[in-house]
């Protein structure tokens, strides 16, 4: 990352720039298309899953990268009383989304929304993926990798 005044001697701005800024900026527009409110790459989980409560929502790729990445949703310090079962019904769903299998994906969804009291971004995320692919097919090649193509 680079941090500085960046421009001319009339007109310049102090900003950060760099790879690092870039993949931060997709993460930030995959939070808004998974309702989610802080998401980190799974470079970064593994510093902190000792003493921090995620959720893996599955592999993405994201614009301006070659490279699939492992997303996680930061839940908290500690888990939440009952959380065992959303939890447990998300991780069904997407390993299950992962391997094509749509109707027990569906299912894992649908069964994670209903333990969260009726909604849950990313299982509705979901939801509209697994739409999608019924709509045209799973691929014969699926690996079950998202493709976020915009900032």
């Amino acid at each position: 990352v680079l941090a500085g005044n960046i421009g001319s001697a009339k007109r310049f701005d102090y900003c950060v720039v760099g790879d690092a800024v870039n993949f931060t900026s997709r993460l930030e527009g995959l939070n808004k298309l998974l309702g989610t409110d802080i998401l980190i790459s799974e470079a970064f989980y593994r510093t902190i899953q000792e003493d921090f409560w995620t959720r893996c929502l599955g592999e993405f790729r994201v614009a301006g990268r070659q490279e699939n990445v492992m997303i996680h949703e930061l839940l908290g310090t500690a888990r939440e009383e009952g959380s065992a079962l959303w939890l447990d019904a998300f991780k069904r769903g997407l390993a299950a989304f992962q391997k094509g299998d749509l109707d027990r994906a569906e299912l894992g969804m649908h069964e994670c929304i209903t333990a969260r009291g009726g909604s849950d971004g990313p299982a509705e995320f979901y939801l509209g993926e697994i739409a999608a692919l019924r709509a045209k097919g799973v691929p014969t090649d699926w690996k079950g990798l998202v493709i976020f193509g915009s900032k």
